[in-house]
């Protein structure tokens, strides 16, 4: 029992060197969950819908699950009022992470009505989601905690989306062979390697993530997060840094969540872009955000988050306006074109959003703050699903002429997301007030 009280419940002082060892525990703790996440999200969760016989209306349903389930986070401020201690809470959170889709990933191998496994898999998927939510707070706060000694926020960022990118780009790589090798017939077992192997990174999150300490601060003896929800979420409307950042992060977040379970299921179900293709140009995408991650978190230290975080929204946008224009004889071509300019955008949004999350919110009951933040921005953003998702069953299969040019209802919602992230941008322009 001593070695878990001593790294499951800290009473000590730590160390400079153990500050140290933390931050790179929170570095390998980004690269392992990413890297799970190369094989049980994102273009193999629709690659899996559509094996499962999945509509597009269902598909998107299920694809942006991820926002309603992010109303668990009503129970953070209750969580946080009874936890003295928060890394075992967060170490079982991240396990679960990475269990429950690889769940969901081998289900196919076991049952023969895959129709029904549609919703199941909906579901296990919803309840990662959440439990992702509840823990991610605490997880953000430990690091925040460990980041308190040192400065160097955004290029300590920098080099955790590094990391983290190569570890990417190796699982993008071999996702990429494994589709390759399982198509028609054969496609159920890739799904089933894709889950094994990232079972193999569950346990290496749950070795590494053991060890990391969290620091012994004045929040473990006092418990500082003793605001409930309501009242955390009238405090946070009367700060003018914090309405800066519910106002970018509601239209970005619309944004993205409208784009997104779009954009694969245009390529994947409709245009029929290849999985292996997908996972290979992840590849290319994730070796140019090594080198460029970096250099965003350097540049966000010296000339400022919002500034590198504007230019990342802008490209944001142009890429967008690239999928909304794609067709079965364009796909691949500006598929490619998209992801070379994505990079630079994925990287101006890495290492300086979580710069900007620091600068932006308040040290006392910062994971209060993050959880009625992220529940008031994903209200907004679902609905923004929902609407999106409604039009598209309704809408399937139709095309609008804008200006003499025919566009499907999926176009010219990706358009619509495009809008939403340039005003997003426009939020940034200026300079944090001192509260």
């Amino acid at each position: 029992m001593g070695i878990i009280s001593k790294y499951f419940a800290n009473k000590n002082e730590m160390s400079e060197r153990e500050y140290t060892y933390a931050r790179f525990g929170f570095i390998a703790d980004v690269a392992f969950i990413n890297g799970a996440g190369c094989f049980l999200a994102g273009a193999y969760l629709t690659g899996l819908l559509s094996m499962l016989g999945a509509t597009e209306a269902q598909s998107n349903f299920i694809l942006s699950l991820v926002l309603p389930s992010s109303f668990v986070q009503l129970l953070v401020p209750i969580i946080n009022r009874c936890l003295t201690h928060k890394k075992a809470f967060v170490y079982f959170t991240r396990i679960l992470e990475i269990f429950l889709p690889a769940v969901a990933f081998l289900l196919p191998m076991f049952f023969d009505n895959w129709q029904s496994l549609v919703w199941v898999v909906g579901i296990l998927f919803f309840i990662k989601y959440s439990i992702g939510w509840i823990g991610s707070p605490a997880n953000q706060d430990m690091l925040m905690n460990c980041l308190s000694e040192g400065g160097g926020i955004g290029k300590f960022s920098g080099i955790r989306s590094s990391v983290s990118n190569v570890v990417c780009c190796v699982a993008a790589f071999v996702a990429g062979q494994i589709a390759k090798a399982h198509t028609g017939d054969r496609e159920v077992y890739g799904y089933m390697y894709l889950a094994i192997i990232a079972l193999a990174f569950l346990v290496c999150e749950a070795v590494v993530f053991f060890f990391v300490k969290e620091p012994y601060t004045e929040g473990n003896k006092k418990a500082p997060e003793t605001e409930g929800f309501v009242k955390t979420f009238k405090k946070m409307f009367s700060n003018s840094n914090v309405m800066g950042y519910i106002r970018q992060g509601v239209l970005h977040t619309s944004a993205n969540n409208l784009a997104n379970p779009i954009i694969n299921i245009l390529c994947i179900q409709r245009l029929g872009l290849s999985l292996e293709v997908l996972s290979y140009l992840s590849v290319i995408s994730l070796l140019v955000r090594i080198v460029l991650a970096p250099i965003a978190g350097k540049l966000s230290d010296k000339i400022g988050c919002r500034k590198v975080m504007t230019f990342g929204l802008m490209v944001a946008a142009v890429a967008y306006v690239i999928h909304a224009n794609m067709t079965v004889a364009n796909v691949l071509i500006l598929k490619v074109i998209s992801v070379a300019i994505s990079c630079f955008g994925d990287a101006a949004l890495g290492a300086p959003s979580f710069a900007y999350m620091f600068e932006s919110l308040p040290l006392e009951n910062r994971a209060s703050y993050m959880s009625c933040i992220s529940v008031f921005t994903h209200s907004i953003s679902y609905v923004v699903s929902l609407v999106a998702t409604f039009i598209i069953g309704v809408c399937s299969g139709m095309t609008f002429n804008v200006f003499g040019i025919d566009y499907s209802v999926l176009s010219l919602l990706l358009y619509a997301a495009a809008v939403l992230i340039m005003l997003s941008a426009l939020t940034l322009i200026g300079k944090p007030k001192k509260e």
